[in-house]
């Protein structure tokens, strides 16, 4: 900052060097103004002799204020000890400053902050000014904070099922259960790994929320069958003992235009919240219908469990919020069940809500889409029977041995004759020999032809006459890979672990067709 300027010959150093001095101080300061961070100077001994505005701003202290150069009672009381010494460290060895405290704002609450210093020193090597920025990096805490309370939620979350189905591995394979405590123990393994199986499906989503990459397949839906579906799937999927669930719909035909897995997924993730914050026999009501206006469908689950607090209603649809009751209940998941719930909403253009009369006295969650216009002409959907008796010629294209060995004993449970290939080149001479009546296919193979290519491959090689029912089956399940299954020619596109319902069902349309 103490540049000499020599333009001018002729005229005395000492005005211009004056001069200069404030020209450069007014290009720093601009610069430090221009910044976000908070800049300061200090003096070699560490007196502070300038701070921008930003941190009057911050404060609410005004820059002309006594106090205003000195920050020892805006730093937090458990950081000041820690800040004086280490600056004190750097202005004895002249190294470079760097450290993490928090600062009071203006409202009383305290934020994080780096701060930074790096010694400006003169002609002769000595320290003749400190320069420093201070850095609010509050979110960055609390975003690093979060991802380790996820990491320990995740991790519990995980150990409880990997637990039970450790435990219940062990016990099958001793050959000592006898029939009745063999069957109990695949019912705890069938709920353990659905318990799971949700887990990663809300944890992925989350991810794909908030990375942009959720899309929707939107189409013209009726929202009654929907309901309809969606809670006589909850019901057949096993709920706890004295769960009742009911559902009131609307007489008339209500459409949206919507994706249909994620909307059931939303309804779903509200049937699970209702039974799981609802610590005896649980009274579950589901209601369909239309606001006064018209302009908008609704969807409301109502339970009898734990309630709402009036703090808690606006941030039940947070990440990782568990109620205000949550040690006095058996909790199972992360808490992502509600924000999936919001975000998708919020994609299809509609709102959530919740609502309660306080704690103890149950709660009902609302999901709400903009209406559709009934289409001009509507198809009711023929109903698929699994035809259990009947077989079904199997190609299954799998380079995981233990997924190809496991389901392939599923399927041969199910009555039907199953070929395995691992790799594109052992299908297309298992199909050469024979061809199947339908063919699930993983999508990352091994080896240079992914299930997306082998699907190409078959449809131009075998007649649309002979072309068997083509599945995918891939742990990728976002839109984006199920509208590319879709149009390489694949028929359907099952998330793994798909369920025996899912594989059924398939096998049903294959024969069908």
């Amino acid at each position: 900052m103490n540049r000499t300027v020599q333009a001018f010959t002729g005229l005395s150093k000492e005005p211009i060097e004056i001069e200069a001095s404030k020209i450069a101080e007014g290009h720093f300061r601009h610069l430090a103004e221009s910044l976000p961070q908070i800049v300061w100077t200090a003096e070699p001994d560490g007196v502070l002799d300038y701070i921008s505005p930003q941190m009057a701003r911050y404060t609410g202290i005004s820059e002309d204020h006594p106090e205003y150069l000195n920050w020892a009672p805006l730093i937090h009381p458990e950081d000041l000890d820690r800040v004086n010494e280490n600056w004190q460290k750097s202005l004895e060895t002249g190294r470079v400053h760097e450290q993490e405290f928090r600062i009071r704002s203006e409202s009383g609450c305290y934020s994080w902050f780096i701060g930074r210093a790096v010694p400006f020193r003169g002609a002769e090597g000595k320290i003749v000014k400190w320069y420093g920025t201070t850095t609010n990096i509050d979110h960055l805490r609390r975003a690093a904070e979060e991802k380790d309370r996820f990491i320990a939620i995740l991790g519990h979350e995980l150990r409880n099922p990997l637990s039970a189905i450790s435990n219940s591995f062990q016990a099958l394979s001793s050959g000592a259960l006898e029939e009745r405590e063999v069957k109990k123990t695949f019912s705890v393994l069938g709920r353990q790994i659905s318990h799971l199986t949700r887990l990663v499906e809300d944890t992925l989503d989350v991810s794909r929320l908030s990375s942009g990459n959720f899309k929707l397949l939107k189409e013209r839906l009726e929202l009654n069958q929907i309901a309809i579906d969606c809670v006589r799937d909850f019901q057949s999927r096993g709920v706890k003992a004295g769960t009742q669930v009911s559902l009131n719909t609307a007489s008339e035909r209500i459409w949206v235009d919507g994706d249909a897995v994620r909307i059931s997924q939303c309804l779903s993730n509200l049937l699970n919240n209702a039974v799981k914050f609802t610590p005896k026999e649980a009274a579950i009501e589901v209601r369909l219908g239309v606001d006064p206006t018209g302009g908008t469908a609704f969807i409301e689950v109502e339970d009898n469990g734990v309630g709402l607090g009036a703090e808690e209603i606006g941030s039940v649809f947070e990440a990782f919020h568990q109620g205000a009751c949550a040690d006095q209940l058996s909790r199972d998941g992360l808490g992502l069940g509600l924000t999936v719930v919001r975000e998708i909403t919020s994609l299809h253009g509609g709102s959530v809500g919740a609502r309660s009369n306080g704690l103890g006295k149950g709660a009902v969650f609302t999901i709400r889409f903009p209406v559709a216009e009934a289409p001009e002409k509507h198809q009711e959907e023929e109903t698929i029977e699994v035809k259990k008796k009947e077989t079904a010629k199997i190609l299954l294209i799998e380079d995981d041995e233990d997924v190809a060995t496991t389901l392939k004993l599923l399927l041969q449970a199910c009555g039907h004759e199953v070929e395995v290939a691992p790799d594109a080149g052992s299908a297309f001479i298992q199909l050469d020999a024979q061809l199947p009546d339908i063919i699930f296919c993983d999508l990352s193979l091994s080896g240079h032809l992914e299930g997306w290519d082998i699907a190409s491959r078959i449809r131009e090689k075998i007649s649309s006459e002979q072309l068997p029912y083509l599945v995918a089956l891939s742990g990728h399940a976002q839109s984006a890979h199920i509208r590319k299954s879709l149009e390489v020619g694949f028929k359907e596109h099952l998330a793994k672990p798909a369920s025996l319902a899912q594989l059924q069902s398939a096998v049903s349309k294959a024969l069908g067709a």
